[in-house]
């Protein structure tokens, strides 16, 4: 008895310091973590004005085709709380603007996190911060259960126009559309306890949130053209191909037998595999300029 007691008091112990660690960026910013099933996501909004390499951002905003940054209605006393915001050409730029062993999350580890939480209708009310002091009211459902401790930070367009302060929390992924002017990204809203995820313009500043480094995020930092989640998976798999124009999906198994295929009518499907008998299986998307295989798990 006394060794189980000593066990899990050792397990408090860690989860508590898990759940206090900070992190550094290279501008000395300091952030706070959360730890969420087996992912690691800072609790506040990045501030940096460097690239992970000393490079400065740029902070000239408008129609550009360079990473920007920018302060919400230009005023510094704005990033304490909020952050700052940045375009979708910053996100993508390889110097990384997230702290060294960090990363802008793709659109997989987005949605992995939100199906932690029920999913794209509850979600945001579990990422959301409680109560009124930054959202504005009547800020429905949140919970902040996730400790991801969301935050209104707005937006600003590439015209310079700001944008759903207090309203409005919108968050980069490194995911390009289909169309590669965009990103896909995620957003929070004060009046319901939704999670939109969809593409914006990378004119646009929003917030960027970062997550740890894995090795699995590590392996797939440049491999956004094709994803492919939950994997392993049970009933239903998502898959996001960037280009699907002319494109066929199939799905085999390792005796080379296909099972199914179909041609991709748009950027995402959501494809059922529950039929499927437990065991590994082949996802190929193929059309004349390439050839993409992916390993699915059927739990």
């Amino acid at each position: 008895m006394r060794k189980e007691y000593l066990l899990l008091v050792l397990s408090v112990i860690l989860s508590l310091n898990s759940q206090s660690q900070t992190v550094t960026d290279i501008d000395g910013n300091s952030y706070q973590t959360v730890q969420i099933g087996k992912q690691v996501w800072l609790k506040e909004n990045l501030k940096t004005i460097r690239y992970n390499n000393g490079d400065s951002i740029s902070n000239k905003w408008g129609y550009v085709l360079y990473g920007a940054y920018c302060n919400y209605n230009n005023n510094i006393n704005n990033v304490a709380i909020y952050g700052r915001l940045y375009n979708g050409y910053a996100v993508k730029d390889f110097r990384n603007i997230c702290p060294t062993g960090w990363h802008v999350p793709n659109l997989i580890e987005w949605q992995t996190l939100i199906n932690n939480y029920g999913g794209e209708n509850v979600a945001g009310g579990k990422m959301k911060e409680i109560g009124i002091t930054h959202w504005q009211t009547p800020n429905t459902g949140s919970t902040n259960e996730s400790g991801f401790t969301g935050l209104p930070a707005g937006q600003v367009f590439g015209s310079g126009l700001f944008s759903t302060l207090g309203q409005v929390g919108v968050f980069y992924s490194k995911t390009d559309a289909t169309d590669t002017n965009n990103s896909w990204s995620i957003a929070l809203y004060y009046m319901n306890a939704n999670v939109l995820v969809g593409t914006y313009s990378k004119y646009n500043g929003e917030s960027v949130r970062c997550t740890q480094d894995t090795i699995n995020s590590i392996n797939d930092k440049d491999n956004d053209d094709y994803l492919l989640y939950p994997n392993p998976a049970k009933d239903y798999v998502n898959i996001f191909c960037k280009y699907f124009q002319n494109t066929t999906l199939s799905i085999s198994d390792l005796n080379g037998n296909i099972i199914l295929q179909k041609r991709l009518l748009s950027s995402q499907v959501l494809i059922n595999v529950g039929i499927l008998s437990q065991g590994v299986y082949i996802i190929r998307i193929s059309n004349k300029q390439v050839t993409i295989n992916k390993k699915l798990i059927k739990e």
